[in-house]
């Protein structure tokens, strides 16, 4: 069996969080327009737009036959697909990183290479700011 040419695959929770991170950046740039036309969409258009495939299309309606089982012991409650979209999120922030520190070598200056360092500061604090807590900028100022 050949692969898709219709573009990635996705989870619909995978493409549900790139839809709310599309309108949260395009605001925070300043394009309300496009933050808005984002907000308007529900997760299949966003897919068809970015030419993403789902590859659990839509929750069905009918009840299955089958249980959903976690894949740890039976008090938890993270099933296979929580993990399978951290692991994309996780793999994404990963490649986000790497964009941003793959150009810091022996010739970037330190003013370069505290700006990368910075951005991915915020990288890591938008992904979990409890793990990756930053202090703002008075309270940097107040310690120094």
């Amino acid at each position: 069996m050949s692969k898709s040419k219709e573009g990635k695959q996705v989870t619909r929770e995978r493409a549900s969080k790139m839809l709310e991170r599309a309108v949260s950046g395009s605001r925070q740039l300043g394009l309300d327009d496009v933050a808005d036309r984002y907000a308007g969409m529900d997760v299949n258009d966003y897919a068809t737009e970015k030419g993403l495939v789902l590859t659990n299309p839509a929750p069905q309606t009918t009840p299955q036959r089958r249980s959903k089982k976690s894949m740890a012991n039976e008090s938890s409650t993270i099933t296979k697909a929580d993990l399978e979209t951290e692991n994309g999120e996780l793999l994404d922030l990963l490649n986000d990183i790497w964009n941003e520190l793959s150009d810091v070598d022996n010739t970037t200056n330190k003013a370069q290479a505290i700006e990368a360092i910075d951005s991915v500061c915020e990288m890591l604090n938008e992904y979990d700011e409890e793990n990756f807590p930053m202090e703002s900028d008075e309270e940097e100022e107040a310690a120094a």
